[in-house]
């Protein structure tokens, strides 16, 4: 199965726009209660969006790419953040397929994150490369369920 994913990172001024623009726009019930409770303690938002991309992200990636067509740093991949990209896998049946965020970082990262709503927890890593373990599980009507998971690598 194929699954097209898109990357794209907005700065902190664009949280009353993306409301508007692209959260109204997705089906959030597609995560049961509980781990939309989970996910927005800790800062993070799922959704799936039927059609085409809202414009707001389609400026974002044509932004990007036009930077990273212009600028030496982005087109020697030697910028501080990940690329906003669209990538299109080939996904099979229940098996893990890696969806990078970050490569390696030479700075150690540290993840903080709560259980509860109340209580923060956090650990550092050296060498991180974040990811999400992506798995597809199709129902034959072409329609699929998929799981994410974010994970961070580190270490030798």
């Amino acid at each position: 199965m194929v699954i097209k994913t898109v990357l794209v990172r907005f700065p902190a001024e664009a949280i009353g726009d993306l409301e508007e623009q692209v959260w109204r726009l997705s089906n959030e019930a597609v995560t049961d209660i509980v781990l939309r409770q989970r996910l927005d303690q800790n800062g993070l938002r799922a959704g799936v969006i039927m059609g085409d991309f809202p414009s707001m992200i389609r400026q974002q990636l044509d932004q990007t790419a036009e930077k990273q067509r212009t600028d030496a740093l982005e087109h020697a991949g030697l910028a501080a953040d990940v690329d906003n990209r669209s990538l299109s896998m080939q996904c099979r049946a229940g098996r893990r397929k890696d969806l990078l965020v970050k490569p390696e970082l030479s700075d150690p990262l540290t993840v903080l994150s709560t259980l509860d709503g109340q209580h923060v927890s956090g650990n550092t890593f050296d060498r991180a490369t974040v990811l999400f373990d992506l798995r597809v599980l199709p129902h034959g009507d072409g329609s699929a369920t998929i799981n994410l998971t974010p994970e961070v690598q580190h270490g030798e």
